[in-house]
C-alpha cells in the first residue's frame, strides 16, 4: 500500500456525506480539487483529499483559507468533530 496515495474514493465519498452532515449544508461544489461547503456570510469550508491518505480541512473566507486541518481517510469520528467544531467557530466569527 502506497503510504503516500491520496484517499480512495470510497474513502472521499463517504467524508463528503459526514462532512455535509456535520456542516449542516446539503450540496458542495468542486473546484481545482477542493470541495467547498458554502455557509453563508462568505464563509466556505474545503474538504481536499489529500497526500499520506488524509483529508484536508479548511475554513475559507471567500478566497482566504484562515484554518486547516488534517485527519486520516477512514477517521470519520474526527472529521466528524473538526467539521463541527470548524462550524461552530466559523458562526461565531460570523455573528
Amino acid at each position: 500500500m502506497d503510504r503516500m496515495a491520496p484517499p480512495s474514493q470510497r474513502h472521499t465519498v463517504r467524508a463528503l456525506m459526514v462532512a455535509a452532515k456535520h456542516a449542516g449544508v446539503p450540496s458542495t461544489f468542486e473546484k481545482d480539487g477542493t470541495f467547498y461547503f458554502e455557509l453563508g456570510d462568505g464563509w466556505l469550508l474545503g474538504l481536499q483529499p489529500d497526500r499520506a491518505r488524509s483529508f484536508r480541512l479548511s475554513a475559507c473566507y471567500g478566497a482566504t483559507e484562515v484554518a486547516t486541518l488534517w485527519c486520516s481517510a477512514g477517521d470519520y469520528r474526527r472529521l466528524a468533530a473538526l467539521v463541527g467544531g470548524l462550524r461552530r467557530k466559523i458562526a461565531a466569527l460570523a455573528a
